[in-house]
């Protein structure tokens, strides 16, 4: 495997042809030991293909977006690509600076303060020191660390590490940045500065952005095309929207559809909403949301007016084995995938504890509802604490329709009338 700067196309910055990798597994620490006698002429490991035979490009200005399961070798490809790990077979051509942000606390010292570490990272990286210094202050800004930016890394929380990881890399003027997962911790706040700077880098600067995340959102957002890893090989490569529709098809079980809910305002005060046209299922023998219904807390004055009254979105889950620590989550979207509402139990500061076998757990979120009329689509799921796979989760399931005039042109209505004052 070679990893060579390359001129043939200026509009490109990363270009990866017929890349595999394959690692040497043993069963004991004894057969590798055994392996090493240079007298033997018996094999002690069998060959484990992780990557097979990956070719793709990414120009610039470009967000790549990588999907895959646990195991499907993304992690492993990203770390070829940033030259921490040698490939087998195959060839990187880069064009730049890369800088991969894999896992929280790559390349910080714990041992040295926040603002050492931008020192510490200069060298690490070859980079002009008076360069990096008259950066300083702004990582520092961007980190919004304060004060802590002189105490060790070893102190912070991980949502202050990744404050000053990000801070660093998208700060440091790299051609190709790589983020694996990183920003799913960390405060909302901290996690939109980033999602701005990661456009600005894209449409402003022209970076090249290779971004690998469970958040389909996101990754439908940034991505111009998505690249699909499946068992070590390119299952295919296209259009964002289309790769991630097909990957989440394929990885979940589909229900029957019933018929489409109708308008919210054709409804009675309480409303059970039926599987959307849209709705991916992911299900399980652990738990199962068995109703999710839309229900108005006043009565409503017309069938043709809802504003003002706020809507209850009502999830019932059952649970028929034992779950510790279980999460409940929703979400609402509008029909173009804008995010109004997410949330779960966690963040509400809720803590479930264990839920025994045959118990169902009712859920009621208040939400206001100055929407302006549209389709809304429901999604609601259930995981565990500290972990990011779900145990079941309904994937824009549910739809209601808010129909009547908007005085809005954005997602919401005001909810009351501007004053004006003329002076």
């Amino acid at each position: 495997m070679s990893s060579l700067p390359f001129n043939e196309d200026a509009e490109t910055n990363l270009e990866i042809s017929r890349l595999s990798k394959v690692f040497r597994v043993y069963d004991s620490s004894r057969d590798r030991l055994k392996q090493i006698n240079p007298f033997s002429n018996k094999t002690y490991y069998h060959d484990f293909k992780v990557l097979d035979d990956i070719n793709f490009s990414v120009k610039r200005g470009e967000c790549l977006g990588i999907v895959g399961k646990n195991g499907s070798g993304k992690s492993t490809l990203l770390k070829i690509i940033s030259n921490t790990l040698r490939a087998t077979e195959g060839q990187v051509k880069m064009k730049g600076r890369c800088f991969a942000l894999l896992e929280l606390g790559t390349g910080l010292n714990e041992d040295l303060t926040g603002i050492q570490n931008i020192t510490h990272m200069a060298n690490m990286l070859d980079l002009d020191r008076e360069w990096v210094e008259s950066r300083k202050d702004d990582i520092i800004e961007f980190s919004g660390l304060g004060d802590f930016i002189h105490r060790p890394v070893r102190t912070y929380s991980s949502g202050m590490t990744l404050r000053l990881s990000f801070s660093l890399f998208a700060s440091l003027d790299p051609d190709i940045l790589i983020i694996d997962e990183a920003l799913a911790v960390g405060d909302t706040s901290f996690q939109l500065k980033c999602m701005r700077r990661i456009e600005e880098m894209i449409y402003v600067h022209k970076k090249s952005i290779i971004l690998v995340t469970h958040d389909m959102n996101a990754l439908e957002k940034f991505s111009d095309r998505v690249l699909w890893l499946d068992e070590g090989k390119v299952r295919t490569i296209g259009d964002a929207s289309d790769v991630i529709t097909e990957y989440i098809m394929q990885n979940s079980t589909k229900k029957k559809i019933e018929e489409p809910s109708p308008p919210l305002q054709q409804r009675s005060n309480i409303e059970q909403l039926q599987l959307s046209e849209t709705a991916v299922i992911y299900s399980s023998d652990i738990a199962e949301i068995t109703n999710v219904r839309v229900e108005s807390v006043k009565e409503q004055q017309s069938k043709n007016d809802l504003a003002g009254h706020v809507l209850d979105l009502c999830v019932e889950v059952n649970f028929n084995k034992l779950v510790v620590d279980p999460v409940i989550g929703l979400r609402l979207i509008n029909k173009d995938g804008d995010v109004l509402v997410s949330s779960n139990t966690i963040m509400e500061n809720i803590k479930l504890d264990t839920i025994k076998a045959g118990s169902c757990v009712k859920l009621r979120w208040p939400i206001p509802n100055n929407l302006v009329s549209g389709d809304y689509f429901v999604t609601c799921g259930v995981t565990r604490e500290e972990s990011t796979d779900f145990i079941t989760r309904h994937i824009d399931a549910y739809k209601f329709t808010i129909s009547g005039q908007s005085n809005s042109a954005g997602l919401l209505n005001l909810r009351e009338k501007p004053t004006v004052v003329v002076i």
